[in-house]
């Protein structure tokens, strides 16, 4: 039996695990008291998850790949070394004490030239030998797994520059899209933004005018209630929110008394005693004295 290692898979693993060995030294300046737990290393991928009591925020997780890009830039050596766990403890090697190990640990060093350490971790995995090799580190998610762990996702080597690519042609097809160039986008998105505004507002007054005009023409014989609105005999009603008619008969109807429902149940009544009319009828709902409204089939028997 002849085993082989695959180049390829190994050295792309090894970018990655020494790309965490990075980024996890690089968290430390946010969250100085922060520990690993949970780590997975694939082929120009990597996980990481961290104790910490907050997210970082859009700036901060620009500035923490900055820096490990930074160090990855600058050409450091990777050094790995077997010595005592007592001595390597001693020297403030970053370790899981909830696992044990043995009399004798590897320890894989960063190092910048004559500085301390930048990265002092025990660690039987393959590195590369030195931070250049990674080629590049681009994060592509961060978020919670619980409570106090939170977790952050990158790419290393390749896959960087992969991952730049897709985002470039998703740049180019929103731009095709928008009938703009790639570097104009943000500005025909706002142009896009303020023209809906616009458009809104302007439906809006067009609601609040053809719905007005409806409900002037309405009243009621009830012995109770001045207006009623079945909306789903009135077709002209049909095209709107029911929402949108209960606000604007409340705005028309300041002192009268209305009910506005369909036959879907939905309802509102207005006006004084309303919460009392709907006690009467057993009607469910929420609100006050002069308001109530809510989904109940029971509002149709009542005006049978």
């Amino acid at each position: 039996m002849k085993a082989i290692v695959n180049l390829k898979q190994r050295h792309a693993k090894m970018r990655a695990h020494t790309a965490t060995h990075l980024l996890h030294a690089a968290i430390g300046k946010f969250f100085p008291h922060t520990k690993q737990a949970g780590s997975l290393v694939d082929e120009d991928y990597l996980r990481f998850d961290f104790t910490a009591d907050a997210l970082l925020t859009q700036a901060q997780l620009k500035e923490l790949e900055e820096l490990v890009n930074h160090r990855i830039a600058l050409v450091l050596p990777v050094v790995t070394q077997v010595q005592s766990y007592e001595e390597a403890i001693a020297w403030w090697a970053k370790a899981f004490f909830e696992d044990k190990y043995d009399d004798d640990v590897r320890v894989v060093t960063i190092k910048d030239g004559v500085h301390a350490p930048i990265s002092l971790e025990l660690c039987g995995g393959t590195h590369v030998e030195n931070t250049a090799h990674i080629g590049a580190m681009k994060i592509i998610e961060h978020g919670s797994v619980a409570s106090w762990v939170k977790r952050i996702v990158a790419y290393t080597g390749p896959k960087v520059a992969n991952h730049a690519l897709m985002l470039q042609e998703k740049i180019y097809a929103i731009a095709a899209h928008l009938e703009s160039k790639p570097a104009h986008i943000e500005q025909k998105i706002e142009k896009n933004k303020k023209e809906k505004k616009e458009l809104s507002e302007e439906l809006s007054r067009l609601q609040t005018g053809q719905i007005t005009s409806l409900l002037a023409t309405m009243s009621s014989s009830h012995d109770f209630f001045d207006v009623l609105v079945d909306v789903s005999k009135e077709q002209a009603l049909q095209w709107f929110p029911f929402k949108t008619i209960v606000q604007k008969a409340k705005e028309y109807f300041a002192d009268k008394k209305v009910c506005v429902y369909n036959k879907e149940g939905n309802f509102a009544l207005l006006g004084v005693d309303a919460k009392s009319f709907a006690q009467q009828h057993s009607l469910k709902g929420g609100g006050s004295d002069t308001f109530v409204q809510w989904r109940d089939l029971q509002i149709i028997e009542v005006f049978w």
